[in-house]
């Protein structure tokens, strides 16, 4: 699969419709698979709405919303980052662990530190403007460190 990925990633493809054909004793299935190619722009786009979401919940007072959608930035971030050097995102965290630790150590501790934040939002309701504040300055940093482009530091100037 990254393979096909991989060569069709340089004609801007971003569907690719498979086809399979299975024969079980004598029963012909055909299944269609549709794998979306993800772009820069959507994760960009992405991106943006979770920093503007947690800026709302945040004004509202609704930190642990707030916590979770900027948890949600900062994966679309990482995504961003791995994109521009791999050419594709991995369908699961741990490819997205193994990925970002090759690529920058720094980046997945930073991202491993929000997801214990992130994983506390399943039960802990008592989040106030500190946990949004430790939030918010991670992705300030992985921003610091990666350059992700101008778009994303426009973005990342609201908070």
């Amino acid at each position: 699969m990254d393979s096909v990925r991989k060569l069709l990633k340089p004609f801007g493809f971003l569907w690719l419709l498979t086809f399979v054909y299975y024969k079980p004793k004598s029963l012909n299935i055909a299944l269609y698979f549709i794998i979306k190619m993800v772009d820069k722009g959507s994760l960009i786009k992405n991106f943006k709405e979770c920093i503007d979401g947690g800026l709302s919940e945040e004004m509202q007072k609704r930190y642990r919303n707030a916590v979770e959608l900027y948890y949600k930035a900062a994966v679309a971030l990482c995504d961003i980052i791995i994109l521009e050097q791999e050419g594709d995102i991995p369908d699961y965290h741990k490819k997205r662990d193994e990925i970002l630790e090759k690529l920058n150590g720094q980046v997945n501790q930073i991202r491993v530190g929000l997801h214990t934040i992130y994983r506390q939002s399943y039960y802990k309701t008592d989040f106030t403007i500190s946990n949004t504040k430790e939030m918010k300055n991670a992705i300030e940093k992985i921003v610091f460190l990666k350059k992700p482009g101008r778009e994303i530091e426009e973005i990342i100037k609201k908070i």
